[in-house]
């Protein structure tokens, strides 16, 4: 599975189609991409920046919009995600690798992310359980 899969998948799981990119899922989704690139700088041995270019896809924005073709604009949450993962992903990739592995881990740290997932989840878990079954799990 490539990066630009996780990137549907993801958008398939927390969006189904209709739906809008919430604030909440764009924090998650943004710090999953985060994470998926620390682990890959630390469990590879080679360059990393092709991968910056799968997690922060330049149609990252058409990707969102066919997640709901009858209004084909970005809701405002989602144009913020948009601004914050180009960020992001220049930030990333400004990072020297020498220092990324010392910093990024810290900075991004896995277990705030859990916490911060855990949270997010929690406080929106009635949302989530009136998905229906087929929308709720597109990939059964």
């Amino acid at each position: 599975m490539s990066f630009f899969d996780l990137n549907r998948y993801f958008l398939e799981i927390f969006v189904p189609v209709g739906h809008r990119l919430l604030k909440w899922q764009a924090g998650i989704f943004l710090e999953l991409k985060t994470q998926v690139y620390i682990s890959a700088l630390i469990n590879t041995d080679g360059p990393v920046t092709s991968l910056l270019d799968e997690l922060f896809p330049p149609n990252l924005e058409e990707d969102i919009i066919s997640r709901h073709p009858d209004c084909p604009v970005l809701a405002p949450s989602e144009q913020d995600f948009i601004e914050r993962a180009k960020a992001r992903r220049q930030y990333l990739h400004a990072e020297p690798a020498e220092t990324a592995l010392q910093i990024l881990p810290r900075k991004y740290d896995w277990q705030d992310f859990l916490k911060e997932f855990a949270s997010c989840v929690s406080k929106n878990v009635d949302t989530l359980l009136q998905l229906p079954v087929s929308q709720a799990h597109p990939l059964l």
